[in-house]
């Protein structure tokens, strides 16, 4: 189960299935259970129908004409996949577990699929075995060698170049060249040789390669050309580019253009990218147009940002609209945005309550209400609360917000509260979860 949710693929080889059993048996079960042929016992009684009905477990038999695999794979049951996906879901295993099913995943991409879930769950130094990219981020390093550091990411941007040169040959076809291109300046950015990397990072540009027209207008913009910025955002946006379309828009909205910035807004949200709204919406307030900020907020409400039921009704409420709010309120509570309800809990001491009101959050797409709750706790004299939720967050694969707000506080003015989440990332590579049901 844990597998299947962690990103393996269905087909699960026998030898997989063994080293996961070592790695998360205790030592009682081990010893009370692995006699001779435990494995070939159990497979066998777990792919077992009962009563017409497959067993947890279901020998995959490959179709005449295939090449047979080098050992037995097997399927999970879909009940209990779905079943794992949900009660387990906040569970993270311990180290054993991921060093022993990285070793026997099926392939090169289950491997990878598993390192990304790895890394969700603060175990950096897991994936960085795997995920050997150069733009593999650490969560947490400000003031510290956590993660993979400095060292190991010029290690690998040297890597990289050296493999690009010897792979790279007259013939080869545009396409790849073009990747070749992309991966060579970002390597060289990683080295500091911002020039050879602009030059490239302009004929990637030129050539309408993904993402080369932001980065060429970052850049532009970065160095207060914004004329130029400009000119590379529209080339990105018309190419179909959302993040460069977001760009122009970040553009437009501080030139006050926020009617263009509307037009765009909206084709970056019809490829997806909802939170386009809750981006233009803050600018609207920001320059006092309240009506157009209610509707944009709501915009990205029934989009399924449900984050922001809590701006609108902050807005309404602003506004003296004390029985919108209060409407909008019940229906935000009802769709998963838990902020009130959770912080009445954490006021009152009843920090489970909380807890379970943040991760509701959660399952219904919003973590919002976990990270208000994780910062007012990491606020307090005593952090230990804090760092515990930190840690639960992590473990259900939240890092990121964890490590938002870690690069949120300020040396100065937040050190008790870094001095936390530094400990939480420190130690998420040396320490599992407990299990679920602990």
């Amino acid at each position: 189960m844990d597998l299947r949710r962690l990103g393996h693929s269905p087909a699960l080889p026998a030898a997989l299935l063994e080293a996961t059993a070592h790695a998360l048996a205790t030592d009682e079960q081990w010893n009370q259970h692995a006699h001779t042929d435990w494995l070939k016992n159990t497979l066998t009684y777990l792919s077992t129908p009962c009563k017409g009905v497959p067993g947890p477990l279901t020998l995959i038999r490959q179709r005449p004409g295939t090449p047979p695999p080098d050992q037995e794979q097997y399927r999970l049951s879909d009940y209990l996949e779905e079943l794992g996906r949900y009660t387990r879901r906040r569970y993270c295993p311990a180290p054993q577990f991921w060093t022993a099913a990285l070793q026997y995943a099926l392939s090169d991409d289950d491997r990878r699929a598993l390192a990304r879930a790895a890394h969700d769950r603060g175990r950096v130094g897991i994936a960085a075995s795997i995920l050997d990219e150069y733009s593999l981020p650490g969560l947490f390093d400000r003031s510290s060698d956590y993660a993979l550091g400095e060292e190991a990411r010029t290690t690998r941007a040297e890597a990289a170049l050296t493999r690009i040169k010897k792979e790279r040959a007259p013939d080869t076809p545009r396409v790849l060249d073009l990747l070749f291109k992309e991966e060579e300046a970002r390597s060289l950015q990683e080295l500091g040789e911002q020039e050879r990397a602009e030059a490239i990072w302009e004929e990637l540009a030129e050539a309408r390669f993904p993402g080369a027209c932001v980065s060429v207008g970052d850049r532009h913009k970065e160095a207060g050309r914004r004329t130029e910025a400009e000119q590379w955002y529209r080339k990105g946006a018309d190419s179909g580019d959302p993040d460069a379309m977001q760009g122009l828009v970040f553009l437009l909205a501080e030139d006050g253009l926020l009617e263009e910035a509307a037009e765009w807004t909206e084709r970056i949200a019809d490829v997806g990218d909802i939170y386009a709204y809750s981006r233009l919406a803050y600018r609207f307030e920001e320059v006092g147009d309240v009506s157009r900020a209610k509707e944009y907020f709501r915009k990205a409400v029934d989009a399924g940002l449900i984050d922001c039921y809590t701006d609108l009704i902050r807005v309404h409420w602003n506004e003296g609209d004390q029985d919108t709010a209060q409407r909008l309120y019940s229906e935000a509570v009802q769709s998963g945005e838990t902020s009130g309800p959770m912080m009445k809990a954490e006021r009152a001491g009843e920090h489970a309550t909380a807890d379970e009101l943040a991760f509701t959050a959660v399952d219904h797409g919003t973590v919002q209400p976990l990270r208000q709750l994780l910062w007012h706790r990491l606020q307090q004299p005593d952090t230990t609360l804090g760092e515990t939720l930190a840690r639960k967050a992590i473990d259900a694969g939240e890092a990121f917000i964890v490590h938002g707000l870690a690069e949120l506080c300020s040396p100065s003015e937040h050190p008790q509260s870094l001095k936390a989440m530094q400990r939480v990332f420190e130690s998420a590579d040396e320490i599992g979860s407990s299990r679920p049901d602990a």
